[in-house]
């Protein structure tokens, strides 16, 4: 019943609700949403669909009951409809009629105050005009609905001003998005307001930073409520800001770097050596040129060591020596300068370095490679691969498209309508035909 339609409708956590104290005394109601991501039409989004509509009817319920007990109400976040065809990127005009009759548009449509009377200025102090015209001629202008897309009130007709692309596409490349962002106030508490804007220019996520101004400076609570995670036991002290979470990734790295030179620095003493600390130097490791002596024990720890896979496909060090090797105190000791250490070093590298280019390009003619990926038709250059990922005959099926991403159509640069099947079309098997009489 509706108890269970209520649950149902919570039970993903997808909005935030807070309750403020503006300096007139007035309560203020901040509604945090992230709304439901289905669309109609589409068979495997029915279900989600139907919950995405129940998600809406709730949120206005509440909104109404709030501005009935005489409350300012915000409604910011991840909406997930575009209202306005103006709010996407190449919207074909000639589909106007069929995205009005959209289920999600049409609410936003009773749900949004769909005029206003033209109270504020933009920044050249020219007066804004809703681009909606009163329907019923109140005298407060307004048609109907709870809230008002407060950007749209700013900026009734810009154009190209979205706050979400798709990542997949690189389209925020080419700023090919859509605007499902907003920031949504009660008439009352806009007149309070300044100013209204998206920052495209924050990256980070898909989405972009919507912002409003007031006329007048919030103040903090001195204390956060009770009931924030800050206060909980599993999350005190841990994580409060973003700020604090990557001081703590710095701090981690730091300790890392401190823990290897403690265990370098203890290896040392077990073996009875004088290594210096480690320093950040570029270039392969030489001997120290402080010291004309170097142990053979730590030259061999260091050159056995196996680095990498290719390292073990390289040469072995011939084991034949022209240095003179004494022994003294028990300890074997080279007596072999540090320039001539140096030379014969450099000589093993670069000796190594060969056998390992020789050895890989055996493999690469043994094994081959991927093919090279086809060319796109618009632009004439290699194509990227992707793989199929939705349910369906042709699940984790690879293609290729144009590398470029998405955009306008109207722009060169944009990507061009490339595609291929990596395996090729499917070829459809004909059943043999009985031709035996019956």
């Amino acid at each position: 019943g509706h108890e269970d339609n209520k649950q149902s409708v919570d039970a993903e956590g997808r909005a935030v609700l807070t309750e403020h104290q503006l300096p007139s005394g007035k309560s203020v109601v901040v509604v945090n949403v992230y709304c439901p991501r289905a669309q109609s039409g589409v068979a495997a989004d029915a279900e989600r669909f139907e919950y995405k509509l129940m998600f809406y009817r709730a949120l206005e319920i509440r909104c109404r009951a709030f501005r009935r007990a005489g409350k300012h109400v915000i409604v910011l976040g991840d909406v997930n409809c575009s209202h306005r065809p103006i709010d996407m990127c190449d919207f074909d005009l000639s589909e106007e009629g069929s995205f009005k009759e959209r289920p999600a548009v049409q609410w936003l449509d009773q749900f949004l105050i769909s005029s206003l009377p033209p109270t504020r200025t933009s920044e050249n102090d020219a007066p804004l005009q809703s681009s909606q015209n009163s329907e019923n001629g109140d005298k407060e202008g307004c048609v109907r609905g709870v809230l008002v897309d407060t950007f749209r009130h700013y900026f009734p007709e810009r154009k190209d001003a979205y706050t979400c692309w798709t990542t997949v596409t690189s389209a925020r490349k080419l700023n090919a998005g859509t605007r499902i962002d907003y920031i949504l106030l009660d008439p009352d508490l806009l007149s309070e307001t300044t100013h209204c804007d998206i920052l495209p220019e924050f990256e980070g996520s898909d989405h972009c930073p919507v912002f409003v101004q007031f006329k007048e400076e919030w103040t903090a609570a001195s204390k956060a409520p009770s009931l924030c995670s800050a206060h909980m036991p599993e999350f005190a002290g841990k994580q409060q800001s973003i700020k604090t979470f990557l001081s703590r990734g710095q701090a981690s790295t730091a300790s890392k770097s401190t823990l290897e030179e403690r265990t370098q620095t203890s290896d040392a003493a077990s073996t009875g050596l004088n290594i210096p600390a480690p320093s950040k130097r570029a270039g392969p490791d030489l001997p120290s040129t402080n010291s004309k002596k170097i142990c053979k024990g730590q030259v061999s720890k260091s050159r056995s060591q196996q680095g990498n896979l290719m390292a073990f496909f390289g040469s072995k060090p011939s084991k034949q020596t022209t240095r003179a090797d004494s022994k003294q105190d028990g300890h074997e000791v080279c007596l072999l300068s540090t320039g001539e250490a140096a030379v014969k070093g450099d000589y093993a590298n670069a000796t190594q370095v060969k056998d390992r280019q020789a050895a890989a390009s055996q493999w690469k003619g043994l094994l081959g490679g991927p093919p090279s990926a086809p060319l796109c038709k618009g632009h004439k250059e290699p194509c990227v691969k992707h793989s199929v990922k939705k349910d369906g005959p042709n699940q984790f099926r690879q293609f290729y498209v144009c590398a470029r991403p998405s955009g306008p159509k109207s722009n060169p640069e944009s990507r061009c309508d490339h595609f291929v099947w990596a395996d090729g079309p499917k070829v459809k098997v004909q059943k043999p035909v009985n031709t035996k009489l019956k």
